[in-house]
């Protein structure tokens, strides 16, 4: 087997590892976890994928692990925006934090990606879902956004720094 095939198995297995991984942060273990509101860590996955394969690997693996985690374990009806929006964040933590991985790049991909997809997209999706008020969700969906930016940005600059040393060792 050449190098190249090498690679992309090895980061194959990786990206399924993470997207696992992501499904059971994000399904098993959820803090909260009410009809409009939910605080998980599948964002830990998603994002380790994002920075160790670029903005393309965790666009899939947030799909994958909405996807999954969706069928396997349903909270409620199914929607593919959230499976959008989990694309998204992904992709967005992908350009951000690919091989540029630092804290003032970790805020802006967190405060980014909490803004845009879950305080205005998923409410948006949330709206439609349940024909609730956007204004009315947007005030709960907010104290979310705060409480999830910071445990976001945490948990990233932890994990982040172990992804660092992953990469320096060439194991993702």
């Amino acid at each position: 087997m050449n190098t190249k095939k090498k690679n992309l198995t090895k980061q194959i297995c990786v990206l399924a590892l993470l997207t696992a991984a992501g499904v059971v942060l994000g399904r098993l273990v959820p803090v909260v976890n009410l009809w409009n509101t939910k605080i998980e860590f599948a964002f830990v996955a998603v994002m380790l994928a994002a920075c160790i394969s670029g903005p393309i690997g965790g666009a899939v693996v947030g799909a994958l692990v909405d996807f999954i985690g969706a069928i396997l374990m349903p909270t409620g009806a199914y929607f593919p925006g959230f499976t959008v929006t989990a694309a998204i964040t992904g992709l967005v933590f992908g350009l951000l934090l690919y091989k540029k991985i630092n804290f003032p790049r970790i805020v802006i991909a967190v405060l980014s990606t909490q803004l845009v997809c879950g305080l205005l997209l998923n409410t948006l999706f949330i709206s439609i879902l349940y024909t609730k008020a956007f204004t009315a969700l947007l005030a709960t969906r907010a104290i979310q956004f705060v409480v999830m930016s910071v445990v976001e940005i945490i948990f990233a600059e932890l994990a982040l720094d172990r992804a660092k040393l992953l990469q320096k060792v060439k194991l993702a």
